[in-house]
Formats: C-alpha cells, structure tokens, sequence
C-alpha cells in the first residue's frame, strides 16, 4: 500500500543487517513473487481470512499494521492471534497499529476553525474522543488489548498523507505511489467543473509527507518503553494543518491550468453538491482534525517537509494521479478532460 511499502521499505529493505524475519501479506500472487528477491516472505491471502489473519500473528513478535484502521473484526483476528502466542511463549508480543486524523473531526461544516487541539502526551484528552468518532472503535479495541496484559500495543496516527511514495517497490510495481485525498477532490472538483469549498472552507487539518511516518522511531523502543504503550502509547504523526480554502485554491489553479475555461476562484458547494459527494469521503472537506505531535517528537521525530511543501505538492500530485490509467479508472476521473497533462 501507499504508507505501507513506505514502511516497509525504510523499517527493513533499507536496514544494512537483517536479523528479523519479515512476512507481508498481499493480495496479488504477482506482487508476492517481486517481494521474494527482498528476502521478506510474502503470504498469499485476503484481510478477511480470519484463519489466517490469526495464524500469522501468532507467529510474530510484532506485528505492524498499516492496512486498514476501520476493520474491527480484521483487529480482532490478530489480536486473537497475539493473544495465542503470549499463552504459547510468556512472552508480549508487539502490535502497532496505524488509525487516522479522521478520529479527531470536529464538523462545523466548513464555517469555522475548531479550537481543540489534540495533543499525544495528553491521554486525559485523548480518553475523551467519542467512540462513536472515526477509527475509534478499532483504536479502543486495540488499547483494551494492551490493558489485558498480553501484548504491547502502540497506535500511530497520521494527518492527511500526501507526496509520492518513491520506493523501490514502486519501481517494482509493488507499491501504490498515489495519496487518496487528492484524487478524489481532484475527481470532484472536475465534475463539477471548478474548485470548491464546503461552508467558507476555514477548517484546518493536520498532514504529513508519506515518506515521515516510517521515520517514526516507535519501532525501535518498543522493547524500552520509555514513553508508554497502550491508552499511554498514542503517536500522532504531523508537521502543520493547511485549510480547505488554502487547498481548493490551489486546485483552482490546476483545474485553470489545465482548462482555461474553468475559472481559478473558489465557490462554496451548492447544498445538492454536497449531499451527492457526502459519503464516503466529501464530508471530510467541512471538517477540522487538529493534532500535534509532542509524544513522537519526543522520540527524536523530526519531520521537515511542512504546509508549503504540501501546498506545493498538489499541482504535482494531481497530474500524476490523472496521468495513471488504473487509478483514473478506480476513482473515476473525467478521462476526455485530463488526458492532455
């Protein structure tokens, strides 16, 4: 995946020693045979195999998921089997677990800027998240975990994620290169034909460059501990917000550049616009999620590319995305408009 092969990558193919013994699972026979010449095993299977989903982790000292943050169910299935293998060894196993910004929404449908700002060395704070808010049920299940004394668990949580990942698994074709937030406003703005904010676009959320997460040094203490690990092992992953209107008019921009006829302002959506691109995503576009990263920071963390670096990096982004028939097709772009970048 985008932020996976980015682990992946930095964690263990780019480590000079390799005394770990690393097992991926992947969907694609294809891309499990390129990952065998990484010296990393490679298992064959769906996230919804709960067998084997449990099976593998009761194998594994530590397992890292960077796959899916919404899946309750898929969660369980390693816990159960890191639950298994502290029953068989005495030994806690390690889970880290990736959620995401979107836990932290504050909706105020575009008007406004929240003023919570959720900071990881508070767990107070962190505590008082509504289960009800985005990747939450995954993150209490995974928290209640390491409360229950059979495995050690840590949950990093990345802002937006956005640049390109540039690893050799890309080169391979192993790895997705592309950020989802992009291609999907890119999508929208495109249909209807220019760019857009909900409300007045003032929410602000945190972001951070693909490529940073995995230089999080969670990895290596988790065998020290010294900064805590369950409800007190939260890792937020950012350098700086950037707000809706500062997005969508560099996307007026693109969408001009691109089309002449198209005018570079910003307009608000109309209320039938927004009914029709609320879901999955598009609500997200009124919202605020606010965070910094004190607890990762005080790792040694240092994360350098920061709002203007991402504000730069749409232009970019959005004509790669356009210009990848296979992405293009999942998402539906209009192909007849974009196909000339």
């Amino acid at each position: 995946g985008y932020i996976g092969g980015c682990v992946l990558t930095k964690l263990f193919l780019n480590r000079k020693t390799n005394d770990e013994n690393v097992t991926v699972l992947v969907r694609s026979a294809e891309k499990a045979e390129k990952l065998r010449k990484y010296g990393v095993v490679p298992v064959i299977g769906e996230f919804g195999n709960a067998e084997l989903v449990e099976r593998l982790a009761s194998e594994s000292d530590m397992v890292i998921n960077v796959a899916d943050s919404w899946d309750v169910n898929w969660t369980r299935d390693i816990l159960r089997g890191l639950k298994k293998r502290y029953e068989r060894t005495s030994m806690k196993p390690v889970l880290i677990h990736t959620s995401g910004a979107g836990v932290f929404i504050d909706d105020t449908k575009g008007l406004t800027l929240s003023e919570i700002i959720y900071d990881d060395m508070d767990v107070e704070q962190i505590a008082s998240i509504p289960p009800e808010a985005p990747h939450r049920a995954v993150d209490l299940v995974v928290a209640d975990a390491d409360e229950e004394g059979y495995c050690q668990t840590y949950i990093l949580v990345p802002g937006i994620v956005w640049g390109e990942a540039k690893t050799k698994l890309v080169k391979d074709g192993i790895q997705n290169p592309h950020t989802i937030p992009i291609p999907l406003i890119t999508n929208m703005m495109l249909t209807i034909g220019q760019a857009a904010v909900i409300g007045k676009g003032v929410p602000r959320w945190c972001h951070v460059e693909v490529n940073e997460p995995a230089d999080s040094p969670v990895l290596d203490t988790t065998t020290t501990d010294p900064v805590g690990h369950g409800r007190n092992g939260y890792f937020f992953g950012e350098n700086g917000e950037f707000s809706w209107m500062e997005l969508a008019l560099e996307m007026g921009q693109i969408l001009h550049s691109m089309d002449p006829s198209r005018p570079p302002t910003v307009r608000s959506y109309t209320q039938e616009e927004e009914e029709k691109y609320r879901y999955p995503y598009g609500y997200l576009w009124g919202t605020n999620a606010r965070c910094v990263g004190n607890r990762s920071r005080a790792l040694g963390w240092k994360p350098v590319l920061g709002t203007k670096e991402f504000l730069e990096s749409v232009k970019d982004a959005a004509e790669r995305w356009m210009k990848d028939e296979k992405i293009v097709a999942e998402y539906g772009a209009n192909w007849q408009v974009t196909r000339n970048l």
